[in-house]
């Protein structure tokens, strides 16, 4: 009756090819990510949400992000996306 829900959510990216950076750059590895989230209907106005994402707490980055950057960086994990994080939110309708 759609009272309450979740998903679980795979996201995988491949390596890129070295002919796709310039010579010295950060090639991102492959990485694969866990996302869970799930929400119970309080009532006909209120729903509480709950999410736990990157539940394997992988080191991963995103090819547009990193593109250019040189393999020598020392501010490469900077542009790394967070490990392991939650999320929680209320949200009524007046």
């Amino acid at each position: 009756g759609g009272r309450f829900g979740g998903q679980a959510i795979v996201t995988y990216a491949s390596e890129k090819e070295a002919s796709d950076a310039c010579a010295g750059c950060f090639i991102p590895p492959a990485y694969t990510i866990l996302d869970l989230t799930g929400y119970v209907r309080l009532s006909d106005d209120a729903v509480l949400r709950a999410g736990l994402f990157n539940v394997t707490d992988e080191t991963y980055w995103q090819w547009s992000d990193v593109r250019g950057l040189s393999a020598a960086s020392t501010v490469r994990d900077a542009y790394s996306h967070p490990g392991r994080n939650f999320s929680i939110s209320v949200s009524y309708r007046f």
